[in-house]
């Protein structure tokens, strides 16, 4: 993740002219649910885009109020995760990209813009917003990354290294503790390949039995 965090600000830095911009965004509250949904999709979408689009995730403030995040910043340090590898709002010239015809934007955590950004409306490709959604099978809230977690298991699991799943664990220990479901078991077998390919093929089976059946086998990639 620090690899791609710093590949992704380093073109953003050096281009002047981008091709095109596909941007992660959180609600202003920079919240840590949202803040690890917006990296771990950037990352996905990194991996899946055709070449020449720059996928980015960018938090939804200006630098300068960072130091107020102390949650946010205590689990990204504890990750290594360099503060000097993240794109803040005031980095990049979304209007700019949009005037352009070269931005996409994914909302996470919110499905609306600020006031501020409503001109960027039309190049919103996709909302991944979980108050209106829940577990199917405890009928508890989801959290935006257990959303995005449950599309990367489905679409593409080889992509969960042990950073990524550390990364998840922050929100995951937060996400067990209020509600349990998918993001807790997910931490509980993080790093069991057979309980991740379990989930995938089955995804309504009990996750206890995933772990039960998993026991000590194989590792996810470093």
């Amino acid at each position: 993740m620090e690899e791609f965090l710093q590949r992704a600000k380093s073109k953003l830095d050096r281009s002047k002219r981008l091709e095109k911009v596909h941007a992660v965004i959180g609600p202003k509250s920079c919240d840590l649910d949202s803040l690890i949904s917006a990296f771990t999709y950037a990352y996905f979408l990194d991996k899946v885009s055709p070449p020449g689009v720059l996928c980015l995730p960018v938090m939804n403030i200006p630098r300068t109020e960072f130091s107020y995040f102390t949650e946010t910043r205590f689990i990204l340090e504890e990750l290594n995760i360099s503060e000097s590898s993240h794109i803040f709002r005031d980095e990049i010239n979304l209007h700019q990209l949009n005037d352009e015809g070269k931005l996409s934007i994914t909302l996470v955590g919110s499905h609306v813009l600020g006031s501020e950004d409503r001109s960027l409306e039309a190049a919103v490709v996709r909302v991944i917003n979980p108050d209106e959604q829940s577990d199917g099978e405890l009928g508890l809230p989801e959290s935006s990354s257990s959303l995005v977690l449950k599309e990367l298991l489905r679409e593409a699991p080889e992509l969960i290294t042990q950073q990524l799943a550390h990364l998840l664990r922050g929100e995951g220990d937060t996400a067990r503790v209020k509600t349990g479901g998918l993001m807790g078991w997910f931490w509980a077998c993080s790093c069991r390949k057979s309980a991740i390919h379990s989930w995938v093929n089955n995804p309504f089976k009990d996750p206890g039995s995933s772990i039960r059946e998993a026991g000590s086998k194989g590792f996810v990639k470093e």
